[in-house]
């Protein structure tokens, strides 16, 4: 037992070391994971050589600390940051990856363990089934170095959130049966799959329910971003917690549960503050969180690597488990993934998608978890812990370091050819400006006129430069006005969306509203994914909404008549109404976008033409919708429109008050107390319009 003061010591040390290291990481851009396990190694020798520190030396890794402590953050930061949208997109490769994927590597490893190593089958399953967890901490870092695609980032994310939940429950069915002395046969096979889907569903479930009584609870908090991230720590937690005791079910799809709800509602239930304080906190957990794993994880290995007595044997069988690993992640990656892509289109994977996620299937806190986890009356204990510690420190640093140079070879770092070309514009738009700036300098006389004329040559000789790099881009054959088109569609949609998000901060239009037209957003940012032309006669709606109307079917069959019912139909109505006026609204936006992106594409007009079209088309449906409202309820029309130019004014306040507040020309708390005084007049607004259509009606 480390005393309090040694043990307060020892985490004080450990994350300034990992602090340290993270700079120093960061200068050279190397994953910082990784480079901590070699820290770690060496921090373990200096804590033994200096006195006063051997007990943080005594420092280790074990199941509570990494599944209790550690483990809920990781998983809750990860869910809550994933992007809900591509990974439902990805749901089927990223679960088959997840579950029958790593059923099949945990029989593999396991086979392979039992053939050619001292362990008994049952251990050989038992270790099969811990060491088959992936973590992509190490990876997914790397990917933000070099700019990986989104797709990539999120099966390789999605796969090992949902491969821990599976490997956990997987290894607690193995080991139950084991070491009670069953035999791993087809009728424990058959109980085990049913437990399996039990405890893996009901996991989602529990966490999904405390996800959402999180967020509902939060409409109480007054958008009190202390309340809101602490909230936040406590569902993290406590999800785990309840699912794995209360319910014997699974923790990690519990917190994974719960953090995907939260993530879907939290872009209308949190303010930009609130989102902006959660990341941060939840940066911080993560950041703190992954440097304990892995810098204990060094004081681990040396520790249990000096302890051992003969080499040759434990090297033998952590080379075979090496191997082991290699052949199952090969028969799983290899094996589904090109499958599902002859199966449906839209799973199809590159090869050099597949190799990256072959070799990137690193292994880290999960496994460790779960190996200390193993009884001391395990034959093999030791030789198991040994391996899996061997077999994490080689993906760590050897997988870990080379798959960049992987990345590199299938061109998985580069952004397209239009992402480059823009960045190469923006240079030339921001030199330009720094041209004219240099002219401005000139009229005032104040700086030498030697030194302006060294600095604007050397602006010219850069922008130069830079349009010749722009016309070698463009004579390249992936330049396509296929691409470009979708491109500024892209570019285009996410103006779409920003108008929406900022009308639903201000108030103007309410989260119902706003979900419908985001959900209309998505879908045609799919199209463009696919390679499809967008529409904007989409049908569908989000499941909220479906769900109201299904409410509302229910009531006009049981009753009809009711003020309920009456009440939901004024509220569909406004919507609607609030909906078409959006539209107008983003429309005007993504035209001052057109004509800016005008400039970046001055060869691909077609292209820029076609998305105006588009918007024009899209624009004149909403007011074909409005006249039509006017023709049933002109009262209704000019009440909606003095409403939205009210708004519109209350907007231009808030926005006013908020350049005052960063200039320093008013204090935050009165810019926020402002702010929200303004927000109250627009709720106030629309409570208005909502009595005057009830009142008509």
């Amino acid at each position: 037992m480390i005393p309090i003061p040694a043990f307060i010591l020892g985490l004080v040390l450990l994350l300034l070391v990992a602090t340290i290291s993270a700079i120093i990481m960061k200068k050279v851009n190397f994953p910082y994971t990784i480079g901590l396990v070699v820290v770690g190694f060496g921090f373990a020798m200096v804590c033994s050589a200096i006195p006063g520190l051997e007990q943080v030396r005594q420092l280790r890794l074990n199941h509570d600390i990494i599944l209790y402590v550690l483990l809920p953050t990781l998983i809750f930061d990860a869910s809550v940051n994933i992007n809900t949208r591509m990974l439902k997109k990805n749901l089927v490769p990223v679960m088959a990856l997840a579950a029958p994927g790593l059923v099949i590597s945990t029989v593999a490893v396991g086979a392979i363990m039992a053939w050619l190593t001292p362990l008994s089958l049952g251990e050989a399953m038992i270790f099969g089934a811990l060491i088959s967890a992936t973590d992509p901490v190490a990876v997914i870092s790397l990917f933000e170095i070099v700019g990986a695609p989104l797709r990539l980032r999120v099966l390789v994310d999605g796969e090992s959130l949902f491969n821990d939940a599976t490997a956990i429950v997987v290894f607690n069915i193995i080991s139950k049966i084991v070491l009670t002395g069953g035999i791993l046969g087809m009728s424990a096979l058959a109980s085990g799959s049913i437990e399996f889907c039990v405890v893996f569903l009901g996991g989602l479930a529990v966490g999904a329910v405390i996800g959402y009584i999180m967020m509902t609870l939060i409409q109480f908090a007054d958008n009190d971003p202390l309340i809101e991230v602490a909230l936040s720590t406590i569902v993290a937690y406590t999800a785990f917690i309840i699912a794995d005791k209360a319910f014997d079910f699974s923790g990690v799809m519990s917190v994974l549960g719960a953090g995907i709800v939260i993530s879907h509602y939290g872009s209308t239930r949190f303010t930009p503050k609130v989102r902006q304080y959660m990341k941060q906190f939840w940066s911080l957990l993560t950041f703190i969180a992954n440097s304990f794993i892995f810098l204990l994880l060094g004081f681990t290995e040396d520790s249990v690597f000096y302890s051992i007595n003969k080499w040759g044997p434990v090297f033998t069988a952590i080379v075979w488990a090496v191997v082991a690993i290699q052949v199952a992640r090969g028969v799983v990656v290899f094996g589904i993934v090109p499958f599902l892509g002859w199966w449906r289109k839209e799973y199809k994977t590159s090869w050099g998608y597949q190799t990256v996620m072959f070799w990137g299937g690193l292994r880290g806190a999960v496994p460790l978890a779960l190996v200390f986890s193993l009884p001391d009356t395990l034959p093999h204990r030791n030789l198991i812990i040994q391996i899996t510690l061997g077999v994490v420190l080689f993906t760590l640093l050897v997988q870990g370091t080379t798959i960049r140079k992987l990345m590199e070879f299938f061109k998985l770092d580069k952004p397209n050819i239009l992402l480059r070309g823009s960045k190469i514009k923006a240079m030339i738009a921001a030199r330009s400006a720094g041209m004219e700036n240099i002219n401005r300098l000139r009229n005032k006389g104040e700086i030498p006129g030697e030194l302006l004329d060294e600095f604007e040559q050397e602006y010219k000789k850069k922008i130069d430069l830079e349009n010749l790099e722009l016309d070698r881009l463009r004579q390249d054959p992936e330049y396509t006005d296929d691409m470009v088109f979708f491109t500024v569609m892209r570019d285009s949609l996410a103006q779409e969306m920003k108008t929406y998000s900022r009308l639903f901060e201000e108030g103007f239009i309410g989260e119902n509203v706003y979900r419908q037209l985001e959900f209309h957003v998505c879908q045609r940012q799919d199209q463009c994914s696919d390679g499809v032309n967008p529409v904007f006669t989409l049908e569908g709606s989000p499941l909220e909404m479906r769900m109201s109307r299904l409410i509302n079917r229910f009531l006009k069959r049981v009753l009809p008549n009711s003020g309920i019912l009456f009440s939901r139909q004024v509220k569909d109505a406004l919507e609607d109404y609030m909906c078409a006026i959006a539209v107008i609204i983003a429309a005007a936006d993504v035209d001052k976008t057109l004509v800016n992106l005008e400039k970046l594409y001055d060869k691909q007009t077609k292209a820029i033409e076609f998305c105006r079209k588009f918007y024009q088309d899209f624009r004149k449906a909403a007011i074909d919708n409005l006249t039509a409202l006017e023709q049933n309820d002109p009262e209704l029309l000019k009440g909606i429109e003095r409403t939205a130019v009210h708004q519109a004014f209350y907007g231009t306040e808030m926005e006013t008050i908020e350049q005052l507040a960063v200039r320093g020309e008013l204090d935050e708390e009165s810019a926020e107390e402002l702010i929200e005084d303004i927000r109250d007049k627009v709720v106030e607004s629309n409570r208005t319009l909502y009595k005057m259509y009830s009142a008509g009606r």
